[in-house]
């Protein structure tokens, strides 16, 4: 008796586990359908806090692209058009702003879209809490990082590294060139004369950041003659300084004497007291300005102008951790093309 009471209790058990355990695998295989794609990512410190006190950020998205295209961002041929970067960078734009009826373009992408990178899958965008929201949940993307403006800053340490002694042994700089992204050169100087040979400009307009370019024409972006002239306001002679310290060849001499200077400015002009303090107006740079500037250089150096090194004397402050980020990636490709940046 107790055996096929026995029995029957296995075989109530057999019964209910073969009901429960269909229920549990259906219950598993829809929370996975549920289940995001990939983790909420992660935003830095300040960013929210930011766009909710302004309304705005100006931030740097870098976009994943497959494993097997990872060398295309070094490869020569800089921005080819149907390459995956730009592939990705399309897809990312058309999600983030979808157009409208009538297939109307989106204007929001016209307004936050502020540098579109051509050899990096990389884009500079100043964005609201909705775009923001989408862009934390979008697949595509790899990283996010605040566009930070940066004030000029030189060392004065250049009378120690003995210049005249590399000069006597027949290092001059000559046949060579210098990037210098900074507040412009004045290649009517004296000192300078004839040494410019190469200019650009990358600098932004935005009323959230009370910032205005200082591009001589106005615009955001400019190269060509004329487009690296030092800017106009206080604190605009920087770039002229350093590259004198650089390759000035007249009653003073810089360190490369014989070498030609690049000019790109990247920096603007901001009437906010939130970034300049109270010495409002200053000149500040953005991260991203300084990226346009050394993707420049790239296609310079891609022309076959012989670039030996670019000089970003600007930035200040301490440095806890070792450089990271966007900027990162092109410095890394500028050394691979065999030119050093000097931070």
């Amino acid at each position: 008796m107790e055996a096929k009471m026995n029995s029957k209790t296995h075989l109530r058990h057999i019964r209910a586990a073969s009901l429960t355990w269909p229920f549990i695998a259906g219950t598993l295989a829809l929370s996975t359908l549920l289940s995001p794609v990939q983790a909420e990512l992660d935003l830095p410190v300040g960013l929210l806090s930011t766009v909710q006190e302004t309304g705005v950020a100006r931030i740097i998205v870098t976009l994943k692209i497959p494993e097997t295209d990872s060398d295309v961002a070094g490869a020569a041929s800089v921005g080819a058009e149907g390459s995956p970067i730009e592939q990705a960078q399309k897809q990312f734009l058309r999600e983030l702003y979808p157009p409208l009826a009538g297939g109307l373009s989106n204007p929001a992408a016209a307004q936050e879209i502020k540098h579109q990178f051509e050899t990096i899958p990389v884009l500079a965008l100043e964005v609201g809490s909705n775009s923001l929201t989408s862009i934390q949940n979008n697949d595509l993307v790899d990283s996010v990082e605040i566009d930070v403006p940066h004030p000029p800053t030189l060392s004065d340490s250049v009378i120690l590294i003995g210049a005249d002694t590399a000069w006597n042994q027949g290092y001059s700089g000559a046949g060579q060139a210098v990037a210098v992204l900074d507040t412009g050169v004045d290649k009517t100087h004296p000192d300078l004369a004839g040494k410019v040979v190469a200019e650009a400009c990358y600098s932004t307009i935005s009323s959230a950041y009370e910032a205005t370019s200082l591009c001589p024409d106005g615009s955001e972006a400019q190269t060509g003659n004329g487009a690296g002239m030092a800017c106009s306001s206080s604190g605009c002679d920087h770039g002229t300084h350093v590259a004198g310290i650089v390759a000035a060849n007249g009653s003073i001499q810089g360190v490369a004497k014989d070498a030609d200077i690049i000019a790109i400015q990247v920096f603007t002009l901001f009437n906010s007291s939130q970034y300049c303090g109270f010495s409002s107006p200053c000149v500040l740079s953005f991260t991203s300005d300084q990226m346009a500037g050394l993707e420049r250089v790239r296609v310079l150096n891609n022309s076959g102008m012989d670039i030996a090194s670019v000089n970003m004397s600007l930035g200040g402050g301490n440095y806890p951790d070792v450089c990271h980020g966007a900027i990162k990636t092109l410095i890394d490709l500028l050394k691979d093309d065999g030119i050093a940046t000097i931070v």
